[in-house]
């Protein structure tokens, strides 16, 4: 009894250095930087027991070590979809267009919401010379990503080609959603609005453009000659009202409005404008030659052939036009001429081919002088000559009007089709269409 009495005093004795003795070990491995009771004392202090207490309540005394904060590993970032789409624009590059459109494709599948891996599989589709699956390619590029400029850029570029341009219209008013303050693309608007004869809405569009900028007014006489490219004269008429309204000095669009009324038949409002363009500006050959064609068709002979005469001594005089232009001007003179006084046609060449000599269209004259005299076939012998020489596309034009005139309706027809396959519009265009229309062509 005694013994067991002895033992548990020695053993509350060494409590105190027991309990101290665990409260270093545990602060000795907390936390990094507090490995022993001095380098972090108020540790050391609330590990201090409680005189008299059990082991077990020193060591629940002691301060519990706070785990360190789990770390979740951050993955390395992979490429994106610019890095991407550097593998198959490589095989583009290297005319590997089986590669690239695989590619492409694929990309198309990840990124289902970006344009460019149909833009891609777009171009390598017209690089094929399949421009069916390159507008597919477009219309999913648009439908993928709505506000990509370039995908609308491209597809509207692909239904001009198509001269599809009611779509072409539509693409881009898309993109001048996407950048409402770009002058071109109320321009480009316009021509394409003004080829399926929307007049008013390609006004619009340009009055808008000048508005952006004013320094616009070649873009009505872009605007309008694409509608008088496309026959539609009456629709280039109205742009060109507005135009003049805007720019009255402009001599180019009094030009082509008087060009495009002389067209559908109105050779006097023809004339006013040609008269005003040469008020505006006296050297103007153009002016002078579309004068006497509205004199010519108006019947008026004599002033005709002096408004004739007087484009080809402007045309004729350095720098103030063209030569090739003067000379027609020139035969134009004498075939109005020789309608009463074929002697002084001639003459009038004669001198003309002195001073210039004989290019082509000095040569015409002389043909139209025998067609004029109704002198057929020497007419048609220069006009022969002409186009073996020269390949000269206006020979064409009058090679088929005396032949549809003297009943040879095949070379007729194959004359003036040759003509149209390059002038498709304008006067002589219009009649070459009206005569091959009268002998079934």
């Amino acid at each position: 009894m005694l013994a067991v009495e002895s033992l548990t005093r020695r053993f509350r004795k060494l409590m105190p250095a027991l309990a101290l003795a665990g409260a270093v070990t545990l602060v000795g491995c907390g936390p990094r930087g507090a490995q022993t009771p001095e380098a972090n004392p108020p540790a050391a202090a609330a590990a201090s027991p409680t005189p008299g207490a059990t082991v077990t309540e020193a060591v629940t005394a002691a301060p519990t070590e706070t785990p360190p904060p789990t770390l979740t590993p951050t993955p390395t970032p992979g490429p994106g979809l610019d890095e991407l789409l550097l593998t198959p624009q490589a095989a583009y590059t290297n005319a590997d267009l089986e590669g690239a459109a695989e590619g492409y494709a694929e990309l198309a599948t990840l990124y289902p919401q970006a344009a460019e891996p149909w833009i891609g599989q777009a171009e390598v589709a017209l690089r094929e010379g399949d421009a069916d699956a390159a507008l597919e390619y477009l219309q999913a590029a648009v439908s993928a990503e709505p506000g990509d400029f370039e995908a609308w850029r491209l597809l509207a570029v692909l239904y001009e080609q198509r001269e599809d341009y009611e779509q072409a219209a539509q693409a881009y008013g898309e993109m001048i959603g996407i950048a409402p303050d770009d002058p071109n693309l109320y321009v480009a608007r316009a021509m394409a609005r003004a080829r399926i004869g929307q007049s008013a809405e390609a006004a619009a569009d340009l009055l808008r453009a000048q508005t952006l900028d004013p320094y616009r007014d070649y873009a009505w006489l872009n605007v309008a000659g694409a509608a008088y490219g496309s026959r539609s004269y009456e629709t280039a008429i109205e742009i060109l009202n507005a135009g003049i309204e805007a720019h009255p000095s402009s001599t180019d669009l009094l030009l082509l409005r008087g060009r495009a009324l002389l067209t559908v038949g109105n050779a006097e409002a023809a004339l006013a404008d040609f008269d005003a363009a040469a008020a505006v500006d006296g050297q103007s050959l153009a002016a002078h030659y579309g004068r006497g064609a509205a004199l010519d068709a108006l019947g008026r002979a004599d002033e005709a052939i002096t408004a004739f005469q007087h484009a080809g001594e402007l045309g004729a005089t350095a720098g103030a036009g063209s030569l090739s232009e003067a000379f027609e001007a020139m035969a134009q003179a004498a075939r109005i001429m020789a309608r009463t006084n074929p002697s002084a046609a001639y003459a009038y060449l004669q001198e003309r081919s002195i001073t210039y000599g004989q290019p082509p269209e000095i040569l015409l004259g002389y043909a139209l002088i025998e067609r004029e005299r109704g002198n057929a076939t020497a007419a048609l012998d220069s006009l022969n000559r002409l186009i073996e020489t020269y390949s000269y596309l206006p020979a064409y034009y009058w090679r088929g009007k005396i032949n549809a005139e003297i009943g040879n309706s095949g070379p007729a027809r194959n004359d003036l089709n040759e003509y149209l396959k390059i002038s498709q519009a304008g006067p002589e265009a219009e009649d070459a269409y009206a005569v091959l229309e009268s002998i079934g062509g």
